[in-house]
């Protein structure tokens, strides 16, 4: 009877200890696909972001490029620079670089960076007369990288201990 019973705690013990590893191997394996989905969704998101910089601002870079408005262009990558995710703002026109200004911080931030290059179109026309080139910066992107990796091992941890 002893023996029969001391089986039957050893095959019990064996399958709950089965479906906890299991169950753990499994919520591990979701909680890498879902860090990994997270990832690429915070890049495409700052990406998203200088995307819109460009689209917005070019144009009226394209207005003070076709009248000939230096100043003004000039006045705009400057008010660009304030943000503090754009490192470098570069203007071409007529395959030139009309205008380039890069940030304090470029050096230091330059090696993950984001390049967004759009295209600047005449006013009263679809034919291009520049390019504009945004280095933005991915601090951002680390930032909400490294917080959700915190929250993910926190999660997983908590989930460990019940």
């Amino acid at each position: 009877m002893k023996i029969k019973n001391e089986k039957i705690k050893s095959l019990s013990s064996k399958i709950v200890f089965s479906i906890a590893f299991i169950s753990l191997f499994v919520t591990l394996i979701i909680f890498t696909v879902f860090e990994k989905i997270n990832r690429e969704a915070f890049h495409q998101i700052e990406i998203e972001k200088a995307n819109i910089i460009a689209k917005t601002i070019e144009p009226l870079i394209a207005l003070n490029i076709y009248l000939d408005m230096q100043d003004n262009v000039n006045q705009i990558a400057l008010q660009l620079m304030e943000n503090q995710n754009i490192l470098v703002v570069k203007i071409e026109a007529d395959n030139k670089i009309v205008n380039e200004i890069k940030s304090k911080g470029y050096i230091d931030n330059i090696s993950d960076s984001f390049v967004v290059e759009n295209d600047i179109f005449q006013p009263s026309s679809k034919k291009k007369i520049g390019t504009l080139v945004i280095v933005y910066s991915n601090k951002g992107y680390k930032e909400l990288v490294n917080k959700h990796t915190v929250l993910t091992i926190v999660l997983l941890l908590g989930l460990c201990v019940l």
